[in-house]
């Protein structure tokens, strides 16, 4: 609506007015009437008014007084003066000091009609102009802010600008003295999860977007632009920003209740090196995978724990070891244990971790099957066991999928009888192996296995197609010719080093085991 205020020391003309046309029908309202000129700039002063008519002589101020007040107060009200013949000169001032027009007593219905619609159309052009050029000039602001973004873009990826750097200053106030770069992702809904459809995701950055737009361009502490879905940002400051984006956060999660977490970049002193603290605030940002969601997390230099593919050995064996005495407590700490060196050899590189305990999956697996392990019942399907490492959104996710993978296979074998004759052998061969120099004997290995001698002795030959004392006799000689041809010792020391306290018995079972002594089986060896 149009605002119409109404002015005349004689209260019969200011009701004639009222009656002498449809206002409301031309889109105007009626929001007052006064009696003098004081009371008059008052009503302009105090209330938002587009039009006036008034007489142009009322008592304290006259009509030409008015509207010089109106042209003070920069106010763009239009004024309409009502005057008589005798008032010709007082109208003809006003006209000149920006008045709409002046009607003659008594008013004229359709004179009336004509100015206002005039002064309707004069209101709505000045409406639209000024709404046009606040489009404008919101444009040209867009325009000039995405164009100073697309330089902080190619800033930050390393590409100096030279003009345009000077741009970004003066766009985002960036003046110094450190520049820190962060990067904002979006985590979760609280109480939620992060899938969402593309409407949803633009509701939130369109959100995060205004609450930025608050807490660092309004505030001129720098400027930020969405890439690649996530929010990066770049503050000049003196002290530290760890506490800004804390609040950040805070108030994100309070307003929107969307949880993010946020990478802060290394503090740098020119403006031109913002593009090393653009890549550490992407290498902290690249850690919430290990720390957890909803964090805040300044760079920290990290490092580097080797694992090499003999740790990896050392810990499968650990877990076989664990397969084989049934111990699901030791299972679980040891699992632990590999899955934290994991962790810490592959922090903040996500991709690194997933295919460590994927490979440390496989392999594991495939050694129980080299092994004649009985896996049935379990799906080895290794394309969806990866795919499905690859979903996990946290380490924690990851190590849920591992953790699950190897207490279904400790299950399966413990639930098989044959598995468990298996993993018994296992147990067995690797005490041998490991023991063979010592003095051990049928009793020994029997209660490794949790078994009489007698029975152990069938059970060892069903397996081995040997007995015992065979088998630990062909253990020590494999060992002895390996020593013999690959190592300077003599032969008394191989004896000793493979479990005999007499050479000549060591001798004579070599010449049993090869049909040589020990020394002409070296001699043929080099000749050969």
């Amino acid at each position: 609506m149009i605002r119409l205020l109404l002015a005349d020391d004689e209260p019969v003309i200011i009701r004639g007015l009222k009656k002498l046309l449809p206002w409301q029908s031309f889109g105007l309202e009626i929001i007052g009437e006064v009696n003098n000129g004081l009371e008059l700039i008052k009503a302009v002063e105090e209330k938002s008014v587009d039009i006036i008519i008034s007489d142009i002589c009322m008592p304290g101020l006259s009509g030409v007084d008015v509207i010089r007040k109106i042209r003070e107060l920069n106010l763009n009200t239009k004024v309409i003066f009502i005057s008589g013949f005798q008032e010709f000169s007082y109208a003809k001032e006003a006209m000149k000091h920006g008045a709409i027009d002046y009607l003659v007593k008594p008013v004229d219905k359709n004179e009336l009609e004509k100015v206002i619609l005039q002064t309707i159309s004069l209101i709505k052009k000045e409406r639209t102009d000024i709404t046009n050029q606040d489009k404008l000039n919101q444009l040209e602001k867009k325009n000039s802010l995405e164009t100073s973004r697309n330089y902080l873009d190619s800033l930050i990826e390393g590409e100096l600008i030279n003009q345009g750097n000077l741009d970004i200053k003066q766009n985002f106030f960036l003046s110094g003295p450190l520049f820190s770069v962060a990067v904002l992702e979006i985590d979760r809904i609280k109480n939620g999860n992060n899938s969402w459809d593309d409407r949803e995701r633009k509701l939130v950055e369109y959100s995060i977007n205004n609450i930025l737009n608050d807490v660092i361009l309004e505030q001129k502490r720098g400027g930020f632009f969405l890439k690649e879905n996530r929010f990066v940002m770049i503050l000049n400051h003196s002290a530290d920003v760890v506490h800004f984006f804390g609040s950040l956060q805070e108030k994100i999660l309070e307003f929107i209740h969307v949880e993010v977490s946020i990478g802060i970049g290394v503090p740098v002193s020119n403006f031109e090196e913002v593009s090393r603290s653009y890549e550490t605030a992407k290498s902290a940002l690249n850690t919430k995978y290990f720390l957890g969601f909803n964090q805040v997390i300044p760079f920290k230099e990290q490092k580097i724990k080797n694992l090499s593919e003999q740790d990896l050995l050392e810990y499968q064996n650990k877990i076989m070891e664990c397969f084989i005495k049934a111990n699901f407590k030791q299972l679980e700490e040891s699992l632990h244990e590999i899955l934290k060196r994991i962790k810490d050899f592959s922090f903040g590189n996500q991709s690194l971790a997933v295919s460590t305990c994927f490979s440390f999956v496989i392999v594991l697996t495939q050694s129980l099957q080299k092994l004649a392990i009985n896996l049935t019942g379990w799906e080895s399907d290794m394309h969806q066991i990866k795919s499905e490492m690859n979903k996990m959104d946290s380490y924690d996710g990851l190590s849920l999928v591992v953790q699950d993978i190897i207490y279904k296979l400790y299950q399966l074998i413990s639930d098989n009888n044959l598995n468990k004759e298996t993993l018994i052998m296992m147990r067995v061969k690797k005490y041998i192996e490991e023991n063979y120099s010592d003095d051990i004997t049928l009793d020994t290995v029997a209660s490794i296995a949790f078994m009489n001698p007698y029975y152990f002795s069938s059970f060892f030959k069903k397996h081995t197609k040997q007995n015992f004392k065979q088998y630990l006799t062909q253990i020590r000689m494999n060992h002895a010719s390996r020593l013999l041809l690959h190592s300077d010792m003599l032969v008394y020391e191989i004896a000793e080093k493979v479990g005999y306290n007499n050479s000549r018995q060591f001798s004579d079972m070599f010449r049993r085991t090869f049909g040589q002594l020990p020394m002409d089986y070296k001699q043929q060896y080099k000749n050969a």
